[in-house]
């Protein structure tokens, strides 16, 4: 019993870590890309930002792929720390 309790006290701090680093990653891409890149109502500037700020960018494209994998993972592990409330 102990060993399961501990398990699931590891697997809550991984998926709090995770739910941290969502965190971090959706305000860089919404709070220091998205300002420097997307102008609004004109998408000719928002392609020159674009071709100007490839880099910043790229790694928006980056950060968006991480985070998306971060949500499935957390998901699969609140399935995991909840899974034992349902049982009988």
């Amino acid at each position: 019993m102990e060993e399961k309790t501990t398990s699931l006290k590891k697997t809550a701090r991984v998926t709090g870590l995770l739910y941290f680093l969502l965190a971090v990653g959706g305000i860089y891409s919404v709070m220091i890309v998205s300002p420097k890149i997307i102008v609004a109502n004109d998408i000719l500037a928002t392609a020159k930002n674009m071709l100007t700020n490839e880099f910043l960018f790229r790694t928006s494209i980056a950060s968006d792929l991480i985070i998306n994998t971060l949500f499935v993972t957390i998901v699969l592990l609140l399935y995991r720390l909840f899974k034992q409330v349902n049982e009988f």
